[in-house]
């Protein structure tokens, strides 16, 4: 940096700027605010509607993030310019000085007198001091202002989008699907027999219409339920919806749930998420195979975890020996269904067989650091990824240094393959952590508290789990 840079820089241009970027925030937060909106669907029900609120309501959390971040930057920019000012405000009038009284000035800041008289010599030695500090300060400046501004607008890279390819459609029959009476689809649903525990008819009525729920799903996609398949199998002596055919998929992915899932409610809606993410050759078990906590006070304690870890490492067991030779095995766990499989991959003893694992708002894992997970992978490197979206509330009850039930997944520390899609080189440190509470902040306080339950509606998630 020339120091003569600093006597004609241009303040005024950083203060326009900082202002445009304060204003962009205000129109962010108003899109945000409307796109929230439009999610109403008002007299709209059911796992269709249900999922698209959390669509809209996670792409609005988005723009709303957004703007947090761009009014970051025109705080930054707003001081980077008044600190600016205050040392364009020292170096002009030394280098005017200098210049009227023959001394040269080099970029570095020295000052040499036109001939060694004493007084001359003392003056630029005192001038230089103050050139040099200007310079010196200006380069902290601009290098601390670019760092943050730098992590306040990271760009992830884009998830890799699964193509669907349009050719292989049926659109009639996933138009049939979508005004077929769910009632009958329902009925003709086959129960599995060698139960460990026989159905009751509550359970047995929420299985049918988990079934109709993944199938209207798979519609929504433009995919023909009856090609890919959707049924109720019995797994490991329990019965779970299964989208797909695990024998023939090259991807067997296990959905673990968390607080509440037991009941029959929750069966419907990981059912639907089931359906969000298979596909041709991608089968999705539905599990509930574990007496889950029925309220956040009872997700305080680690018994529950504990007590349902075997069976979680007896299913996927379980789905390794039926799978073909060679399928991944992946295993997406929601909230406290994290915790779960945490204590399931506790006992190196008996590692959890799992060759990818998704940790979405996970309230911690019960383990310090991913490596320490006991994950059964066919190539001996198990991959761990953790999401966090804006917002969500979870994030009160972990942090980077431990909390309920362990260090934060998403925390550097951690150690994960990636958080939210991003890789360890391209997520945002510290700066961006701060930026990630501040942001959280702003949703609690606006009363955006719902982006817990986005996870399986967020079609970034959904592209990187399919």
């Amino acid at each position: 940096m020339d120091v003569r840079e600093l006597a004609t820089a241009t303040v005024e241009e950083t203060a326009a700027c900082a202002h445009s970027w304060s204003a962009a925030a205000g129109e962010l937060d108003t899109a945000g605010t409307g796109l929230r909106g439009h999610g109403a669907l008002p007299g709209w029900s059911g796992t269709a509607s249900d999922a698209m609120r959390h669509r809209v309501d996670s792409s609005a959390n988005r723009v709303i993030a957004v703007s947090v971040a761009a009014r970051g930057v025109g705080v930054v920019l707003r001081h980077h310019a008044a600190a600016l000012g205050q040392v364009k405000g020292q170096v002009a009038p030394v280098l005017a000085l200098s210049r009227t009284t023959g001394m040269q000035v080099s970029p570095t800041g020295t000052v040499t007198p036109p001939t060694p008289v004493p007084a001359l010599t003392a003056l630029a030695a005192a001038w230089s001091v103050v050139l040099h500090a200007c310079r010196a300060f200006a380069s902290a400046l601009d290098g601390a202002t670019a760092a943050v501004v730098a992590a306040l607008c990271a760009v992830r890279e884009a998830p890799v989008v699964t193509a669907v390819d349009r050719r292989g459609l049926d659109a009639g029959a996933a138009r049939a699907e979508l005004v077929a009476d769910p009632a009958a689809t329902a009925a003709a649903v086959t129960m599995p027999s060698g139960l460990q525990v026989p159905l009751d008819d509550a359970r047995e009525a929420a299985l049918r219409r988990a079934v109709v729920s993944a199938r209207q799903e798979l519609a929504l996609r433009g995919l023909d339920p009856d090609a890919v398949g959707v049924s109720v199998e019995q797994v490991d002596g329990e019965a779970v919806v299964v989208v797909g055919d695990i024998a023939t998929a090259g991807k067997v992915t296990t959905i673990v749930s968390g607080v509440g899932s037991s009941s029959d409610g929750a069966l419907v809606g990981s059912a639907g998420g089931a359906g969000r993410i298979a596909g041709p050759g991608h089968a999705v078990v539905a599990w509930h195979g574990y007496r889950a906590p029925d309220d956040v006070g009872r997700g305080l304690s680690p018994s529950y975890a504990g007590v349902g870890a075997p069976s979680l490492r007896s299913v996927q067991s379980t789905l390794r020996e039926r799978s073909a030779d060679g399928a991944e095995l992946q295993v997406v766990a929601h909230s406290y269904g994290t915790t779960l499989v945490g204590a399931a991959a506790r006992d190196p003893a008996s590692p959890l067989a799992a060759d990818t694992v998704h940790l979405l708002g996970s309230p911690g894992t019960g383990a310090g650091q991913a490596d320490r997970m006991n994950l059964d992978a066919l190539d001996g490197h198990a991959e761990v990824h953790a999401w966090r979206a804006p917002g969500d509330l979870i994030g009160a009850a972990t942090g980077a240094f431990g909390g309920v039930h362990g260090s934060d997944p998403t925390a550097a520390g951690f150690g994960a393959d990636s958080v939210n899609g991003a890789p360890p080189g391209q997520q945002d440190g510290v700066v961006g952590r701060m930026l990630g509470r501040m942001t959280d902040g702003y949703l609690w306080f606006r009363g955006e508290w719902d982006s817990h339950s986005s996870y399986l509606s967020d079609d970034h998630v959904l592209e990187q789990v399919r």
